[in-house]
């Protein structure tokens, strides 16, 4: 569990997780003050964000990667791995902890349901 931990803090991880993290207090921010009426929905910027981590990390991972010396460039090949896997597993878990807190505790004015369906349904 202590190398899981040691893996979000590595230096290269920081960028990514600080940005989401970001994103994570801003949606929550807009969706409760002035009960919800200026949301901004960041959730699928999350994702992005963990899903930029890991290509960076994919290509981490290969740019020094030697087919000749397939020993020496595994190191190399692990680090940019757990950047990509560290990033994605971050974007995705605050991205769903968002939903989760906002459908658990509902603003006042907060958007609910699909807008375009619900014109639609009243409409047939």
């Amino acid at each position: 569990m202590e190398k899981v931990l040691l893996a979000f803090l590595d230096p290269l991880n920081i960028p990514f997780l600080l940005a989401t993290a970001l994103l994570f207090v801003v949606d929550l921010y807009t969706f409760y003050r002035d009960d919800g009426r200026n949301h901004r929905q960041f959730t699928g910027l999350m994702t992005a964000v963990g899903i930029l981590g890991t290509f960076v990390g994919i290509v981490i991972a290969l740019v020094d990667f030697n087919t000749q010396q397939v020993e020496k460039s595994i190191p190399t090949l692990l680090e940019g791995l757990k950047l990509a896997f560290v990033t994605s597993v971050t974007g995705l878990v605050l991205a769903i902890a968002t939903e989760f807190v906002e459908k658990l505790i509902p603003s006042k004015y907060a958007k609910v349901g699909d807008p375009v369906a619900e014109i639609i349904q009243k409409n047939s």
